[in-house]
């Protein structure tokens, strides 16, 4: 199993294996105390891996799919929410993009 920052990272491919979940109150404390931005970075990915993690376990499948992560983050309504918003900006930007295909592809035919 390969390691970020002494972390290790789960595998995704069907075997499940448990990873270490990240002290919250260590997460917070850090993130209270205006570290610098590799810092948050590094503190950011570890939130990120405990939190995939804690969706790999609780997945049927052994894929992460994303209603396992937002059922892994439902405790924290702030992020569920931003979750929600980028997801459906997400969908309104692949929308936008294929109507754009589709007009330049319009375009062409006519030339």
């Amino acid at each position: 199993m390969s390691e970020i920052d002494g972390i290790p990272v789960v595998s995704v491919t069907g075997v499940k294996r448990s990873a270490p979940v990240i002290d919250r109150k260590e997460l917070d404390a850090m993130m209270k105390s205006g570290e610098t931005a590799p810092k948050r970075k590094r503190i950011f990915m570890k939130e990120g891996m405990c939190r995939l993690s804690e969706a790999l376990e609780i997945s049927k499948t052994g894929k992460v799919r994303t209603e396992d992560l937002c059922m892994v983050i439902s405790k924290d309504p702030k992020k569920l929410g931003r979750v929600q918003e980028l997801l459906v900006m997400a969908d309104e930007i692949k929308k936008a993009r294929k109507n754009f295909e589709d007009v330049i592809d319009g375009d062409d035919v006519d030339e």
